[in-house]
């Protein structure tokens, strides 16, 4: 069943280089990476609420939304600075640099979130093999990259 949800897992986050080269195209389109974002958004939000009536699912009451803890009303905030940074950053290293720097950041993140426990979530130590994972991730990084790789071309404009 762990396989199961780590394939899960792996092909939503297969979905995000996608996400930055379509965002990417619709703000280099609109030549406003804010407002591409805003529109990724508003896609999002109908899609789900299709969803959600497709699912027959009920409207949580406003007291229910109102009662989380404050930090958990900021991921929306921190969806649309991932996607506007992406639009933004895509054209300037390319989507292979931005999903592994992207990845290597969320790891950081992720792996002091576990050790701490913080946001609520269980606590689970950081390991010397965690570390030595980060590190080879943000080398991996830094091997994609390369310090004097070229900045990437648009080549999707000849493939419209």
């Amino acid at each position: 069943m762990q396989y199961v949800l780590l394939l899960a897992a792996a092909l939503a986050g297969a979905l995000l280089p996608i996400q930055a080269a379509c965002n990417t195209k619709m703000g280099t389109h609109l030549q406003q990476p804010i407002h591409a974002t805003v529109l990724s958004f508003l896609v999002g939000l109908i899609t789900m609420l299709l969803i959600a009536i497709a699912m027959r699912q009920p409207a949580p009451a406003p007291a229910k939304i109102l009662g989380a803890p404050w930090w958990a009303h900021v991921a929306g905030v921190l969806g649309a600075t991932y996607v506007a940074s992406s639009i933004i950053l895509t054209p300037k290293l390319g989507v292979v640099a931005l999903t592994g720097a992207v990845l290597a950041g969320q790891m950081i993140v992720a792996v002091t979130l576990d050790h701490f426990g913080w946001l609520g979530l269980k606590q689970n130590p950081v390991t010397p093999m965690k570390g030595l994972g980060i590190a080879l991730l943000i080398a991996g990084v830094l091997l994609i990259r390369g310090s004097a790789a070229p900045a990437p071309t648009d080549t999707a404009a000849t493939a419209r």
